[in-house]
């Protein structure tokens, strides 16, 4: 069946079993719907694997005794839980270190290409170098910054999206746990709209592209006015 007809009958078992929040519970698997299909499957492909809806409709109503049969169960999985949870964090921090670091390199750039065009030169952090060579190097760096802010930004959003559906998984295991409904996974990747996606792609291209032919133009006028391939050993920036 199609997403239309999953989502009608969906509707309807839901009501007909008088269970709250179904708006909430349509809006889950619409948007399973669409991340499977921006994944590439087909609307039937997903409908298949998620299975008959009136079964799934039957999840969602409150049964106490198989509760009380699901204790054991709870705590078992709750502390598989715990220790997963500490590996995954580890995970989270490393991730959320490397963006913070990329950040870092997008802002770092961004004042090295101002200060190289304005010609300051705070604590004497900026090699001496003819003003050429500076604008040069300072559309170089001015590019990185946007390539690396760029990928800051993914890599926030993603962050955030892998939170969101581990917290998903996490919840999915205590509720079968206790034999309580189970909603479906959310994305790992990023779901960005189509046009959003193709200004960020062309945006990343462009700035990559700037980035490299301005720091081998660069090197190219610096070597040619220092007559030296090495020209920061003419220049002494290392002394």
């Amino acid at each position: 069946m199609n997403k239309k007809e999953f989502m009608d009958i969906l509707k309807n078992s839901l009501l007909e079993s008088g269970i709250n929040d179904i708006e909430d519970i349509l809006n889950e698997y619409e948007e399973h719907f669409i991340f499977k299909m921006a994944d590439g499957f087909s609307e039937e492909e997903v409908s298949l694997k998620l299975g008959d809806p009136k079964e799934l409709a039957k999840q969602f109503i409150q049964d106490e005794p198989k509760k009380q049969l699901k204790k054991k169960n709870r705590f078992f999985t709750a502390l598989g839980l715990v220790l997963l949870d500490i590996l995954i964090a580890c995970v989270f921090i490393s991730l959320s270190v490397g963006v913070i670091a990329i950040a870092a390199i997008a802002v770092s750039s961004a004042a090295a290409g101002v200060l190289l065009i304005a010609k300051m030169n705070i604590a004497s952090l900026i090699p001496v170098m003819p003003y050429k060579s500076a604008v040069v190097f300072a559309v170089g760096f001015l590019s990185l910054a946007i390539l690396m802010f760029i990928t800051a930004v993914y890599g926030f959003m993603w962050f955030k999206q892998l939170i969101s559906s581990y917290a998903r998984f996490h919840k999915n295991c205590m509720a079968k746990a206790s034999n309580e409904a189970v909603y479906p996974a959310k994305a790992t990747f990023l779901q960005i709209s189509g046009k959003l996606k193709r200004a960020l792609r062309g945006t990343i291209l462009i700035s990559l592209v700037i980035f490299i032919i301005a720091f081998i133009s660069g090197y190219a006028i610096s070597a040619f006015d220092a007559k030296s391939f090495e020209f920061w050993h003419v220049w002494e920036w290392f002394q």
